[in-house]
């Protein structure tokens, strides 16, 4: 009886930790795209800033 609760405590624990994992990966990834999204931003405008500046008529 007590190898029972053993095994389902485990597993417990197992399904627990990879929602969390889960988790973690989605906040992760969601928080480098966004940081992808500002350093493309950043770059686009500097290209621009600098192709204005030869372009001058």
């Amino acid at each position: 009886m007590k190898q029972r609760y053993a095994v389902i405590v485990l597993f417990a624990l197992i399904i627990a930790s990879s929602f969390t994992s889960l988790d973690s990966y989605r906040m992760t990834s969601r928080m480098v795209n966004e940081d992808m999204d500002r350093a493309l931003a950043l770059a686009a405008s500097i290209a621009e800033r600098s192709m204005s500046r030869y372009c001058r008529a």
